[in-house]
């Protein structure tokens, strides 16, 4: 019996189905069930969905309709069934099951034993701890007050408040990349979501990747200013969530925060210059806990931190924290996380092999010659139907250039088109016409600033394109991620059918149209193995363990679990690299 490969795809995941399987059950699988109020009958008209087949897209009920062929599912936010709290990006949480807590007191002297303590009445346990400023404040509150509220971490009490109705606590998962800086700020008193907040990582003003930065704290007063920056990034979203929500600052009692090597050695203020250099050494790569007023992040004077552990080299992390959103799986999963470095993970929780490759920024639209960024005026799709060219871009304005996922989009299609060839040939209109007849797009093919290129779109002055040199870059990239997997897959043992997923983590991730980037052979191509992008994991596996004792036992099992390999001192890497080069 034949395997069809399904793709949703505004979710960009690809699962795959036997002949003959029903779509709604392919749909409840991949993990979005529909509204089947009829019990699957054809007659509620609920699960009504957009599918493509042969580039021909048509409306069929999901229930009625059996997978024989490959096909494209179009499900938007509103087909599939909604029936459990979702901690973004669809990870399911019932209840908090955090560190911090609270409880409310009225301290008696009459049940103080004879020739006792008050403490005793305030104890979770034996173990509890308390420091000597908080037992002072406690020795001063119960003189004004019997009722009183303490605020625990584990069985360590945090601070002592007089009592009052509505006191709310709040945690901050934040997510340190190296351009973007994103908080997930939580009420843990009833286990609300109250924003995301996110801005640009300020120490981009000095350099735009790892290594600028590294080289830059080695200047006179260099690191203090880096440190600087990331910290007062931080409290700028602090500030910004205390505008919406009056009193966080002074209630926000937990940061735990993840990212690359290079971001944990600026945020704690620690001198990377060894993680330069060969052989990529960090100062420490375990768990880092702290005083939120040691480094000056705003928040309730007895706020604590914990940055989670690295995993060797420039895996950090924001890696750990993406292995741990996965959960305690005891599956086999291929974990890639795109980005101007590409780290990589396989395995499960009980062994990792993790490793990273430098893939460059030409995915993200820097070293492209109309490349930009994911804003407004980007190219995000971009398609070739009927000899003309169908695009999208950001914010429906005219474009202005093209972004990481439209450069995926446009090399895919000339690929299938054959305007490209194998090898990364960008055809001249001479050489396209003798080999494929003429065609509209033909003249597209033509030479701007003396170099091959392909023209995307001309708006007045403005001319969007792609050359030989963009293409050239794109080929460098994918093979050092695609290579990197490849080795990563060969050192870890496993056969590729042990294999279950291929997880995508990142905003770049997110964004590409997963089969054209295994079209291109940025992803592997592993027949059967079903693909999946998570967006911002390194994001939900912060909030996980804010939220979560559970998910701290797992961070410690992958940080203890999980083996680095250095991809620049593999022999073997070099030849795939080299290997990978060509479009598959």
């Amino acid at each position: 019996m034949g395997k069809n490969e399904v793709f949703f795809v505004n979710q960009n995941k690809i699962v795959f189905a036997k002949d003959g399987e029903i779509l709604s059950d392919v749909c409840d699988r991949a993990g979005y069930p529909l509204d089947l109020v009829c019990g699957g009958k054809g007659t509620c008209g609920k699960c009504k969905v957009t599918i493509e087949v042969d580039e021909k897209q048509s409306e069929v009920l999901a229930c009625l309709t059996e997978v024989n062929r490959n096909i494209s599912v179009y499900l938007i936010k509103n087909d599939i069934k909604k029936d459990a709290k979702i901690l973004s990006n669809g990870i399911k949480l019932k209840e908090y099951r955090g560190c911090i807590s609270k409880k409310d007191f009225e301290i008696d002297k009459y049940k103080v034993k004879h020739c006792g303590n008050y403490f005793d009445q305030i104890k979770i346990d034996d173990n509890t701890d308390i420091s000597l400023g908080n037992l002072m404040k406690f020795s001063n509150l119960i003189k004004k007050t019997n009722d009183i509220t303490v605020i625990y971490e584990n069985n360590e009490v945090l601070d002592v408040r007089e009592k009052t109705s509505d006191l709310d606590l709040y945690g901050a998962a934040v997510d340190i990349g190296t351009t973007t800086v994103v908080m997930f700020l939580y009420n843990i008193t009833n286990f609300e979501l109250m924003g995301v907040y996110s801005a640009t990582n300020g120490q981009t003003s000095v350099g735009a990747d790892v290594i600028s930065r590294i080289l830059y704290a080695s200047n006179d007063d260099g690191l203090k200013q880096l440190n600087d920056k990331i910290i007062k990034t931080i409290n700028q979203l602090i500030d910004k969530a205390e505008e919406t929500h009056k009193g966080v600052v002074g209630n926000l009692y937990k940061m735990i925060l993840c990212g690359n090597s290079t971001m944990q050695q600026l945020f704690l203020n620690l001198n990377p210059e060894n993680l330069g250099t060969s052989p990529f050494l960090s100062v420490t790569q375990d768990l880092v806990k702290g005083n939120a007023r040691e480094l000056n992040i705003k928040g309730n004077k007895n706020m604590k931190f914990e940055f989670l552990p690295l995993l060797g080299g420039f895996v950090g992390g924001d890696t750990v924290s993406v292995l741990a959103s996965l959960g305690d799986t005891k599956e086999n999963k291929l974990v890639i996380d795109l980005g101007t470095n590409g780290e990589l993970a396989i395995g499960k929780p009980g062994k990792y092999l993790v490793a990273s490759t430098a893939c460059g920024p030409a995915l993200e639209g820097a070293g492209i010659s109309c490349g930009m960024r994911g804003t407004e005026g980007a190219i995000e799709r971009f398609k070739i139907l009927d000899d003309e060219i169908k695009i999208d871009v950001i914010g429906n304005s005219q474009p202005t250039g093209i972004c990481g996922s439209g450069i995926v989009d446009i090399i895919s299609e000339l690929l299938d088109h054959n305007f490209i060839d194998r090898t990364g040939k960008l055809l001249d209109k001479e050489e396209y016409i003798a080999k494929q007849g003429r065609t509209k797009l033909a003249d597209n093919l033509m030479e701007i600033d003396g170099i091959k290129s392909f023209l995307i779109n001309r708006d007045g002055n403005k001319t969007v394109y792609i050359n030989q040199k963009d293409i050239r870059q794109i080929q460098l990239a994918k093979s050092a991620i695609v290579s990197g997997c490849k080795i990563l897959i060969k050192e870890s043992g496993l056969r590729e059918e042990e294999i279950s997923e291929i997880v995508l983590s990142g905003a770049f991730g997110n964004y590409i149209n997963i089969k054209n980037a295994v079209n291109i052979g940025l992803l592997p191509n592993i027949k059967d193995i079903p693909i999946e992008s998570i967006g911002n994991g390194a994001g939900l596996g912060v909030q996980k363990y804010l939220l979560s004792k559970e998910t701290r036992s797992l961070v410690n099992k992958i940080k203890e679990n999980s083996q680095h390999i250095e991809l620049s001192m593999n022999r073997e890497f070099q030849n795939e690299y080299i290997s990978n080069m060509h479009f598959e």
